[in-house]
């Protein structure tokens, strides 16, 4: 066994030509990755089969008038495994590495801001993110058409149904978890696994009906060969009655999904020590008092990156897609985190269409083919515009008022709290309170303009921002319809078709405030070009004013994985 890092183990890598079994040993139940690469001659041949049935049911069976390189993944007991190969008038490069579990969270839990979506199987399946994870989450009662239920099941992959932990928002109702859970599993022969949300220490008295329910469940085979996975946040090791739960879990082989939500910091030196402090102690601190509970762990990162929940992309100066890169390079290198058994990101209702197909990105490049270097190459600190979010008031912008005062820079108490980025507020971070006000007047337009910087030519680039109507902001009104901003990219190519405004209602604080989620992509064509804002729309009403943050320009993932 050659470990390449955490999550990765390479177990088996020959070159086969003829007929030859190839026994590799894996030291406690998991998930394996099986790569061939063929060289296969118009008569030519090449079959895979794992234990017992050999090459008779083959895994793998590649003819000459197939792909070269075909793969699969496979959940085997401990022990020892034998591949048989026929390889006949050709030849192979057979690969096989250990990988840890990578759940996709989850199919049919579409986006908020719907033009992104439908996150569906068709949606997967087109970008390629279903070669690239072992799990799929789904609601416990999803209907399922069954050829695509079965053909999942068929590649050696697993579904995981999703439901909420009874009690936690109403405590009369812990007491029905047994039958809530124990009901989805026999409504779902599919399903291996549950996956239920969520368990805080904060809630002590649910803890006894919660350990009850698991423990009946097994005592009456419910569970015997199907497992639970819990959701955990919070200090689960500075308490015993979540130091109990854990270890219930351990001893069942169950999985803990611990929650870690980490912010983003507005500079890449301050981001490493956030990593440090909030993720790596914090780690060490549960070994201490618990030891061994990495090896019944899955980390659930965090991918809310898009309203109405922007709680992880707060920072409209920092690259999202770098900040997860950052993440999953700590899991898969730093020696705390040896041992874990699985990875995934919650959740897809709250991610942009890009940021998906990135974690499929990161899935492959960490967790299969076992990389310890970043990723992307881009820097974490975004160089594109300068104060995207107003906070430094007008700086690095230019900005041209119709009449005197129609274009300022305000702020409102808790607005970027209400636009999603609630936890923005802690650790000095950007609240999101400021914004630019345009005032439309009769006399002409307002416009603000700032120059991109640092393009690289032919390559694709996102633009978005929170457009709000200032008036219904101030005066708690509830208002809908087109807010009249006109965003013009000089100077390079707009990609029309994929970009949109998409209105929504805001979520914290008040539920009846309507902000507005801008998204354009554009190709560059030179090092740089120019953002310019105005509201020069026909027929939008004299005195309508706006207020305008979040202005994040970053490359865009153009390519599926």
């Amino acid at each position: 066994m050659r470990p390449l890092n955490n999550f990765a183990t390479e177990l088996v890598a020959v070159d086969v030509s003829g007929h030859r079994e190839e026994t590799f040993i894996l030291p406690r139940k998991g998930w394996v990755f099986l790569s061939c690469t063929a060289m296969i001659p118009s008569n030519g041949r090449v079959r895979i089969g794992l234990d017992p049935h050999g090459t008779n049911d083959a895994i793998l069976d590649m003819a000459a008038s197939g792909p070269s390189v075909r793969e699969t993944m496979r959940l085997l007991e401990k022990g020892s495994h034998t591949l048989a190969i026929a390889c006949e008038n050709a030849s192979a490069q057979i690969v096989v590495r250990s990988i840890p579990e990578m759940i996709f969270s989850r199919m049919g839990y579409h986006p908020h801001i719907r033009p992104y979506g439908p996150y569906d199987w068709a949606f997967l399946e087109k970008n390629g993110i279903l070669d690239h994870i072992t799990t799929l989450s789904v609601n416990a009662g999803a209907a399922i058409p069954d050829e695509v239920r079965q053909g999942w099941m068929d590649r050696g992959r697993r579904w995981i149904g999703y439901i909420n932990a009874p009690g936690l928002r109403n405590p009369e109702d812990a007491p029905k978890s047994y039958g809530t859970w124990s009901q989805a599993l026999k409504n779902g022969p599919h399903l291996s696994a549950l996956i239920s949300d969520e368990f805080y220490p904060r809630v002590e008295a649910q803890f006894t009906f919660w350990t009850d329910a698991l423990q009946r469940m097994r005592k009456e085979g419910i569970l015997n060969e199907r497992k639970f996975y819990a959701y955990v946040a919070g200090d689960m090791w500075a308490h015993k009655h979540t130091r109990d739960f854990a270890q219930l879990l351990m001893n069942g082989d169950d999985r803990l999904v611990w929650e870690v939500y980490l912010l983003e910091k507005t500079t890449e030196a301050e981001a490493r020590q956030y990593l440090e402090r909030q993720f790596i102690q914090r780690m060490l601190a549960w070994q201490r008092v618990q030891p061994g509970v990495e090896n019944h762990m899955i980390i659930a990162l965090s991918v809310l990156s898009s309203p109405p929940a922007l709680l992880q992309n707060t920072n409209p100066g920092v690259d999202f897609k770098v900040w997860m890169d950052m993440q999953v390079q700590a899991l898969a290198t730093h020696p705390v985190f040896a041992g874990i058994q699985g990875l995934m990101w919650w959740t897809s209702g709250y991610a942009t269409e890009e940021t998906v197909r990135w974690e499929a990105k990161l899935f492959r490049h960490y967790c299969i083919e076992g990389n310890t270097e970043r990723l992307s190459s881009d820097p974490y600190e975004l160089p594109h515009l300068i104060n995207p979010d107003f906070a430094l008031g007008r700086h690095g912008w230019e900005i041209q008022a119709a009449e005197q005062d129609s274009v300022q820079v305000r702020s409102h108490e808790r607005y970027g709290e209400m636009a999603g980025r609630r936890w923005s507020t802690r650790e000095g971070e950007l609240p999101g309170d400021t914004f630019l006000w345009m005032r439309r007047s009769s006399q002409g337009p307002n416009t603000c303009a700032q120059e991109i910087r640092a393009l690289e030519p032919g390559r694709l680039y996102s633009l978005k921002m929170l457009v709000g109507d200032y008036r219904d902001l101030v005066e708690n009104r509830s208002g809908e319809g087109p807010l009249g901003l006109r965003i013009d990219i000089q100077g390079a190519e707009e990609d029309r078709a994929r970009g949109f405004d998409f209105q929504f209602r805001t979520r914290q604080l008040r539920d009846d405030y309507h902000l507005t989620y801008i998204w354009r992509i554009f190709r560059a064509t030179a090092p740089t070009a120019k953002l310019v804002l105005s509201d020069a729309v026909p027929d939008a009403p004299s005195g309508r004013e706006l207020a305008i943050n979040f202005i994040e320009l970053q490359p865009y993932l153009e390519h599926a994985p």
